[in-house]
């Protein structure tokens, strides 16, 4: 679907977190994230909707869970399947924003992506964003950065993947 974006921050064996939390959050990967995702939807699991610090305001929250029933910023779609119905009947970009099994359930989906590539690895890592076929995408834009973390320089790539 054009309008289901996965946008994630992983390492280089693709380890996105650490017991329910980010394994690296720098500045200007967290601003882009709010600019990218900033009055449209963003989906994500019980999980990951538990785990945020704050309500992220001015989006519009949908949770995949069959065990909510209902969530104060928005929507919970029980099953995959009317998740999926909401989203073919909407125009509108829905941000897929983790965690690990809604990553593998949505990237078959996502007719975009956008990787936040870390030159850095983490070994203890408690959930990784799935592998996925790069001959199945094209690279839209890319671009280089740098940024510390734990008292070291650290390079990542931030690329925009459109579905061939």
């Amino acid at each position: 679907m054009k309008n289901l974006v996965t946008i994630a921050a992983i390492g280089k064996n693709h380890e996105l977190g650490y017991k329910n939390d980010l394994i690296w959050t720098f500045r200007e990967d967290l601003q882009t994230f709010k600019n990218i995702t900033m009055g449209h939807y963003i989906v994500m699991g019980e999980n990951t909707y538990k785990s945020l610090p704050v309500v992220l305001k001015g989006r519009k929250y949908l949770v995949l869970s069959p065990n909510l029933s209902s969530i104060p910023e928005g929507q919970v779609f029980g099953d995959l399947e009317s998740f999926i119905e909401f989203a073919k009947s909407t125009d509108e970009d829905i941000f897929v924003c983790g965690g690990g099994m809604i990553y593998r359930l949505l990237l078959p989906h996502s007719g975009k992506m956008i990787l936040t590539e870390i030159d850095d690895t983490f070994a203890d890592a408690t959930v990784h964003f799935p592998t996925f076929d790069r001959e199945e995408w094209t690279i839209e834009s890319s671009e280089d950065f740098t940024a510390t973390h734990k008292d070291r320089q650290v390079a990542y790539k931030r690329n925009v993947y459109k579905r061939k």
